[in-house]
């Protein structure tokens, strides 16, 4: 078994949300055939309304059903149609029956159907009895930010009525959205529009291993911009990135898709001519690799002492 596959399950991360766009879906007769699969096959109750409204109606409710969907009806000039949005444990549930195979996509209309947003989060819980140990992580990780990253979003608050520290990377409107709440659900990571769009057929043709290894990828490497380490809250980064770094070096390490494309360029043309040549020039790349990856197993030993200590 590989190690360093990276899996929700492996990594110890929980689906939050998924949304779904059907483009052209607006009739209420469509909606109540979908419900009637979803309340039949799936033992899911639907809720529909309108998106300029916050009235809800029931389309199906039976009590025996545990979970819930629900469909808004979108009119705007750009676009028609209807979102199914899956939130919270609704979210979660269903995220396993995908998983299980149990979802018909065919009757979803496949073919105007896409994800538009997926969240997920990994359950880190930052409370702590010394509440200068949270106050300082968040503290770094905005110093972090302004330092190393000036052009991203981010914002951080904390609730006077519920309490706790709330950090947010990046713009909601934004194809990538972190969330960081002291109270809630950890390190939540919200994706939607291109990011999405990029990784939805993997979803559709139940290859998740390849789709959830796309969405842990652009989650570990997010973070990694962004956060600092030489913390107990972000002591499970550390292995999660490791699994990335070791399965990047496995993978690239010989790739010739990573030479500079001006390189490149003028060793293809004389490949036959000069097989010695690419080698060598692999060879190099091999041994930056290396050194790399040896330097952040080394970063990773200096930052365990450091939490430990």
């Amino acid at each position: 078994m590989n190690q360093n596959k990276l899996t929700f399950d492996s990594e110890n991360l929980v689906v939050d949300w998924l949304e779904f766009s059907i483009e052209g879906l607006y009739e209420l007769e469509e909606f109540e055939a979908i419900a009637n699969y979803f309340d039949r096959k799936l033992k899911l109750n639907s809720i529909f309304r309108e998106s300029a409204k916050r009235s809800s109606q029931s389309l199906i409710s039976h009590p025996a059903n545990n979970f819930n969907l629900l469909f808004v009806r979108t009119c705007l000039k750009y676009w028609s149609g209807t979102k199914l949005i899956f939130s919270g444990e609704n979210g979660t549930n269903f995220y396993k029956l995908i998983q299980q195979k149990k979802v018909n996509w065919e009757i979803l209309k496949l073919g105007s159907l896409s994800l538009s947003r997926f969240d997920f989060y990994y359950l880190e819980k930052i409370n702590n009895s010394d509440e200068n140990l949270v106050k300082y992580f968040f503290q770094d990780c905005v110093k972090n930010i302004k330092n190393k990253r000036k052009n991203i979003s981010y914002s951080l608050s904390y609730g006077n009525k519920r309490g706790g520290y709330i950090l947010r990377i990046g713009r909601r409107q934004s194809s990538k959205h972190l969330r960081i709440d002291q109270k809630k659900n950890g390190f939540e990571f919200e994706i939607k529009k291109q990011e999405t769009k990029k990784w939805e057929s993997f979803l559709f043709s139940n290859q998740l291993e390849k789709f959830e290894n796309c969405c842990i990828k652009c989650y570990y490497e997010y973070l990694w911009n962004y956060l600092v380490f030489e913390n107990i809250f972000t002591k499970w980064l550390l292995v999660g990135g490791r699994k990335l770094r070791i399965n990047r070096f496995l993978s690239d390490s010989l790739t010739l898709s990573y030479l500079k494309p001006n390189l490149a360029r003028n060793i293809y043309p004389n490949f036959d001519k000069n097989p010695e040549t690419l080698c060598f020039i692999q060879l190099l790349y091999f041994l930056d690799q290396l050194n790399n990856y040896l330097y952040f197993l080394y970063s990773i030993n200096i930052s365990n002492c450091s939490i430990v200590s």
